[in-house]
């Protein structure tokens, strides 16, 4: 964005902005900065899309805000987690914690199957 500001940084021939993760960026304030960056992008045939596992209803709305024309595209139910995948909280104390606790998992799953 302080490119943008300081005429640095040229968005004008980008006919392509993808944001991965939106959800995240819109729920950490990047409002401001998203919008700038959008309306840097002048391209006439300028296409945005947004992506995210999950998007919040307040989110949403954010999203609908920078978009023109949204399509959204859901698969099984809104914000809730597949019944399909196991999910498991591990403490692992310090950050080399987390190797070791997905080596002892992965070597658990290959014994099992």
């Amino acid at each position: 964005v302080h490119l943008l500001q300081t005429g640095s940084l040229s968005l004008a021939s980008v006919a392509l902005v993808v944001l991965d993760e939106a959800d995240r960026l819109l729920e950490l304030g990047f409002v401001e900065q998203v919008d700038e960056v959008l309306a840097a992008c002048t391209h006439a045939s300028l296409q945005r899309a947004m992506f995210s596992a999950t998007i919040p209803h307040a989110v949403d709305e954010l999203a609908r805000s920078v978009l023109r024309e949204p399509l959204t595209l859901s698969i099984g139910e809104r914000n809730s987690a597949a019944h399909e995948i196991e999910q498991k909280l591990v403490y692992v104390g310090r950050e080399d914690g987390k190797l070791l606790a997905i080596k002892a998992m992965i070597q658990v799953s290959d014994t099992s199957t």
